[in-house]
């Protein structure tokens, strides 16, 4: 019988949460995010590469393999996690109790004993459930933004280790082929030494350029040693196993400042300082509802050993906030909230910044590129003609 009647209490109590929170008894339904696009409990690692690698390919596979980036997404499942935990309503409680026994006279025997049992359910009032729902989704906003964010700072350090490569790859390939014109011009000087049209000062000074080439050559292979270190870093390898780097220089397709700054507004750094500012609102929210204290109902049925009897029973529980009102975790948030928004006008204003240095270095490598194909370039073959001529004349 008593069985019965709780499981009639638990009916009653459970109908209560589906009128106070929805058509739901066990918790508060929300949307999360979509995770199963990648999984990184099975990391893939790209194969290693043999011969040359293009840009592409050392994104892809810094992504893939980097335990940074698995770490970032690793947070956002962690925030999904606090948003999933925020949606569920506080446990039922079963209780038991026994009285009127084991005392004097009438009452020293279990005879007069009276035994209840029992569910309790608490109700958070202010809707505090739906303002703890909604700063976890500003919470996972955040761990998102914040993975998106890096994800591109990351791209972009390993496009620099890539251009790093490409760079000095070049440039040695350069000074090899100028090393090999010193080294034919020293010997057309030797010639001429030999031959007495010429002084031995030219041709020392011909070995001092030799000799500084070579040098300037081998400290090019060393920093080129130690670049490709670095970018095979980017996907998580001891020792570059590629060859070389290939790479197709090309501007970029024009594009004016106003344009630039609309497209830092859809950006993770910048849409970052807005969700903060949202989350801290939405804590806010949460600590100002804190406030209202959280009902508590009982209900069940008491056996009276006496005559037999049983009854139902229902009793409510509501704190009387006269002490703690939440004041301080209030003020935090507030200050919390005044932060954020501080940091927020901060932040653009570095972001402009930023931007408007990066425009200027954009517009002066754009002026530089320019200059070396329309004048550097061409007077550097005809310096190199000149120098191959001189050398055919010296050897014939």
């Amino acid at each position: 019988m008593n069985k019965v009647v709780l499981i009639a209490i638990g009916g009653i109590l459970s109908a209560t949460v589906c009128v106070q929170y929805g058509n739901t008894a066990e918790r508060i339904p929300v949307s999360l995010p979509d995770t199963t696009s990648r999984d990184y409990q099975k990391s893939r690692v790209p194969p290693q590469p043999t011969t040359d690698i293009d840009l592409q390919w050392a994104l892809e596979a810094a992504v893939e393999s980097h335990p940074s980036v698995a770490a970032s997404w690793y947070e956002i499942q962690a925030s999904q996690g606090v948003l999933q935990q925020a949606g569920y309503l506080p446990n039922p409680r079963i209780f038991g109790e026994i009285e009127e026994f084991g005392g004097s006279g009438e009452l020293s025997g279990a005879d007069a004993m009276a035994s209840r049992i029992g569910l309790s359910q608490e109700f958070l009032l202010g809707g505090k459930i739906h303002k703890r729902v909604k700063e976890a989704e500003a919470g996972t906003r955040v761990t998102t933004l914040m993975h998106q964010k890096k994800l591109l700072e990351f791209k972009a350090m390993v496009e620099r280790r890539f251009y790093n490569v490409y760079t000095l790859q070049e440039r040695l390939r350069l000074q090899e082929k100028q090393l090999d014109i010193i080294e034919k011009t020293h010997e057309v000087v030797r010639k001429r030494v030999e031959s007495g049209d010429t002084t031995p000062i030219d041709l020392a000074r011909s070995q001092v350029e030799v000799s500084s080439a070579r040098i300037e050559v081998q400290k090019r292979h060393r920093e080129l040693k130690a670049a490709r270190h670095v970018l095979a870093e980017s996907w998580g390898s001891e020792s570059p196993d590629f060859t070389s780097v290939r790479a197709r220089y090309r501007l970029n397709p024009h594009i004016s400042e106003p344009e630039l700054y609309h497209l830092l507004e859809q950006s993770p750094a910048w849409k970052l300082y807005e969700a903060r500012t949202d989350r801290a609102e939405k804590a806010l929210a949460l600590s100002r509802a804190e406030v209202i204290p959280d009902l508590e109902l009982e209900g069940g049925v008491q056996h009276f050993n006496e005559s037999g009897d049983q009854a139902l029973f229902i009793g409510v529980s509501l704190p009387l906030p006269l002490f703690d009102r939440n004041r301080g975790n209030i003020t935090g948030a507030e200050a919390t909230y005044q932060k954020v928004r501080q940091q927020k006008k901060a932040g653009a204003l570095a972001l402009k910044t930023e931007l408007q240095q990066a425009w200027h270095r954009f517009i002066s490598a754009q002026q530089t590129v320019r200059a070396l194909e329309e004048d550097v370039l061409p007077a550097a073959r005809d310096a190199y003609q000149s120098v191959r001529k001189s050398y055919q004349a010296g050897e014939a």
